[in-house]
């Protein structure tokens, strides 16, 4: 899919990026308790990339 056309360098360091943006998203949201907020977005990365087609390289549809 759209991350598989891309090194697996790159790859990695985009979703990294990703977390680091949903981290600091979730810090900006209220209804969180401040000490989970890093752990919601982190499952939240987790949930995306194991269940939607953003790379076939991890998650549902992975090569194993």
């Amino acid at each position: 899919m759209m991350l598989d056309r891309l090194s697996p360098q790159v790859r990695h360091a985009l979703i990294l990026l990703g977390g680091a943006v949903l981290t600091w998203a979730a810090g900006k949201v209220e209804l969180i308790p401040a000490d989970v907020r890093p752990f919601a977005s982190a499952a939240l990365a987790i949930i995306t990339l194991a269940w939607t087609p953003l790379t076939r390289q991890y998650g549902v549809g992975s090569n194993d």
